[in-house]
């Protein structure tokens, strides 16, 4: 198996580092995150297409070579996920990279298929990712470890739970048990009928 989280991040360095969310300048409009949907290249290297994975989604933007964060995010929908029975039968759970250098559609295969089957893990290049980001409201940057070509990444971590027209109708914490987690995603849709 593969080892994610080879790098530890010293704090001064993970406090130091400035998450970013790109404003829109000028007299340009941001896509809202219906119009916009989930752009980039699925895990097993197809292209997303317009209303891709169709109805409802559970998304995660984080990275593989994340330490801790992401790996227990991902277990925590993964859980929520089965413990929501027919429920999460319509959901699909998809993770996106906010590190599309290291976390290549090959990357994001091997890595999600350790969580639950029905993962799409997704790839946006940089372009990509800094649009669904403003969209969404996810904040993502670089942070440096001091050691010589190693970083990690500091971003957002919530859950948005988005309706089958793309709308966002919850952002749901990853620091809750599996269970809390899945109650409060079939609340969520059961509010959104």
């Amino acid at each position: 198996m593969r080892h994610f989280a080879s790098v530890r991040l010293d704090r001064r360095a993970f406090l130091g580092a400035v998450a970013i969310a790109l404003p829109i300048s000028g007299g340009m409009r941001a896509a809202s995150a219906a119009e916009l949907g989930l752009l980039g290249v699925r895990h097993d290297g197809r292209r997303l297409a317009p209303g891709e994975p169709a109805g409802w989604k559970l998304i995660y933007f984080g990275y593989t070579h994340c330490p801790d964060v992401c790996p227990t995010g991902l277990q925590t929908i993964a859980e929520a996920m089965d413990r929501l029975g027919a429920l999460g039968e319509r959901i699909t759970p998809v993770f996106v990279t906010v590190d599309p250098p290291r976390d290549t559609p090959p990357v994001m295969a091997e890595f999600v298929a350790l969580f639950h089957p029905r993962f799409v893990g997704v790839t946006p290049d940089a372009d990509e990712l800094r649009r669904m980001a403003a969209a969404w409201r996810i904040k993502y940057g670089k942070a440096e470890t001091g050691v010589e070509g190693a970083y990690l990444m500091d971003h957002t971590s919530m859950a948005l739970l988005l309706d089958p027209t793309d709308a966002a109708v919850g952002r749901i914490s990853l620091n809750l048990a599996p269970e809390v987690f899945a109650e409060r995603v079939a609340a969520r849709m059961s509010a959104s009928r």
